[in-house]
């Protein structure tokens, strides 16, 4: 459908009066209230990150399944000045949360209702830098107004970019007002169509056809109002995540705030049931451990651990994992990488010297990085690097030191078949993984205690990483264990078996690894106060 000539259809007018027919502008206090009373057995809180102002970014993940094959999301709030799309955001969630049965089998839905609290707080489309959230993402960043001074420069923003290294993402949805479309990518240029166009329209327009409010309509992003650096475009260019912008209403605030709810809930649970086109599960054939996969469909599509979900027209091209050869999707996969010893990088150290050998970086979502004789965390996302070596690839072997100072990892401590932290904002929901092996595969840990300065989690002797998610905040420790062996002995050609499945079933693909050997050594751990080095018991 054409853009509207009508100028109401643009993102730009002014809220109306919403505090005089709707009881009061909804404010992060209320947002926080009301998810703290949704919480049940299949709805839990989940800390993502704190705002400029020290507001608490938070989200409800509702799933009935103890282990979800994939994840959808639903974002509010980019725009403080748009509280209509944090209320519609938290319909959602009660509703969700009320009959978690909405959710598809085998899926989770995170819903963050308020990306922006400060900008609710002060019914400012930017947040408390005077930053356009939603021109803050690094994919396409820079010619917008208010983008921020560096991709990823704010916290919010960061919060998000850490919840999608958490998770394997089917789809999403980011809420906006101040129109009444559905926009699909990309929304950066006219020039050039996203591969995957036919498909995204489709679901654009699927949806479309379930909402209620008069006049809506679907679109290509650009073609309607073309935006850079924006969540969407960055989801599904960095990811390959099918991420739709949905402008809920005309008026940012508007006066009948449930009548918005009534037009477009019922079509949002019905975009949820939408099923995956392709699942796949990638894990090692001796530990279980799962390991990264990217498939190359129309647009790749990229999993930070070992389950991959996508909708796609068409069937995979390539597969891939680091530190394996590229393969035709199915087939079995070669390994061509080396190792390393692992090594943690703290934002405290500032520049240093390159180690012998490494050539540059990638990680799952990041642009890739190549040295220029330096290394300096500062310039990096957070998290597990894959390095590159002049011998291969060595899988996930770079810890990089998170860029916010709300976390804090003071001490790691391994006692048998636990491994214990402490430090400081710790917040709920925290997830931890334990990596290692000569394809550095990750395994989650199964937590047994969180408090807001102590987090334990089971630990699988021969590891000698642990990464944990908390708050919003990467944070973890390498050198559990002396170097192992495999280091000096780099393993044997290791392939991938199995062979694609397409949805309702889970294929399994594996990877050979076996877990590293050696005595429990010095730890060195990063957080936001620097390198620390602390001693393990044996």
């Amino acid at each position: 459908m054409d853009r509207p000539d009508d100028p109401a259809f643009w993102p730009e007018q002014e809220p109306s009066a919403y505090a005089d027919a709707a009881g009061g502008w909804v404010t992060p206090e209320e947002v926080e209230a009301d998810l703290d009373s949704l919480e049940n057995p299949d709805a839990e809180r989940v800390d993502l990150g704190v705002s400029l102002g020290g507001r608490p970014i938070t989200a409800l993940r509702v799933s009935p399944s103890a282990n979800p094959l994939y994840s959808l999301r639903i974002l509010g709030g980019h725009h403080g000045n748009e509280p209509i799309s944090v209320i519609v955001a938290l319909a959602v969630a009660e509703r969700l949360a009320a009959d978690p049965g909405l959710v598809p089998d085998d899926a989770e839905v995170w819903v963050v209702p308020d990306v922006n609290p400060d900008g609710l707080a002060a019914h400012t489309r930017e947040n408390a830098r005077i930053v356009d959230l939603n021109r803050n993402y690094d994919y396409a960043w820079g010619e917008a107004i208010d983008p921020g001074a560096s991709p990823f420069s704010e916290p919010e923003t960061r919060a998000i970019r850490s919840l999608t290294r958490a998770r394997t993402w089917l789809g999403g949805l980011t809420l906006h007002s101040g129109a009444s479309n559905i926009g699909w990518t990309w929304n950066y240029t006219t020039e050039d169509r996203a591969p995957d166009e036919p498909m995204l329209a489709a679901i654009g327009e699927a949806y479309a056809a379930q909402v209620t409010q008069p006049g809506f309509w679907s679109t290509n992003g650009a073609d309607w109002f073309p935006t850079h650096g924006d969540t969407t475009d960055w989801s599904y260019g960095r990811w390959g995540i099918p991420e739709f912008t949905l402008e809920v209403s005309d008026d940012k605030a508007p006066s009948d705030a449930q009548a918005v709810i009534d037009w477009h809930v019922d079509a949002i649970l019905q975009w949820l049931l939408r099923p995956p086109d392709l699942l796949a599960e990638a894990v090692s054939n001796q530990t279980g451990e799962a390991v990264p996969v990217t498939a190359e469909t129309a647009w790749p599509s990229t999993s930070p651990g070992g389950l991959l979900a996508r909708w796609s027209d068409s069937t995979p091209t390539t597969w891939t994992s680091a530190g394996f050869e590229s393969a035709a999707y199915g087939a079995p996969l070669a390994w061509s990488g080396t190792t390393v010893t692992p090594r943690l990088i703290s934002r405290g150290e500032g520049a240093q010297d390159v180690p012998p050998g490494w050539i540059g970086l990638t990680q799952p979502g990041e642009p890739p990085v190549a040295f220029d004789g330096s290394l300096d965390a500062a310039t990096l996302a957070p998290g597990l690097w894959d390095v590159v070596t002049a011998d291969g690839v060595a899988p996930r072997s770079l810890l990089v030191g998170e860029v916010d100072d709300h976390v804090r990892l003071d001490t790691v401590e391994v006692e048998g078949a636990g491994i214990n932290l402490t430090g400081a904002g710790f917040g709920r929901g925290a997830e931890a993984w334990g990596v290692g092996g000569p394809v550095r595969a990750l395994h989650p840990l199964l937590r047994t205690l969180q408090t807001g300065t102590a987090l334990a989690f089971d630990w699988v002797p021969g590891d000698d990483t642990v990464l944990v998610w908390t708050n919003g905040a990467w944070v973890g420790a390498v050198g559990m264990n002396a170097t192992p062996t495999w280091d000096e002995d780099p393993p044997e050609t290791i392939v991938i078996e199995g062979t694609p499945v397409a949805q309702p079933q889970v294929g399994s693909y594996f990877a050979g690894g076996c877990g590293g050997t050696g005595v429990h050594g010095a730890v060195l751990m990063f957080g936001l106060l620097g390198l620390r080095r602390r001693r393990v018991r044996p």
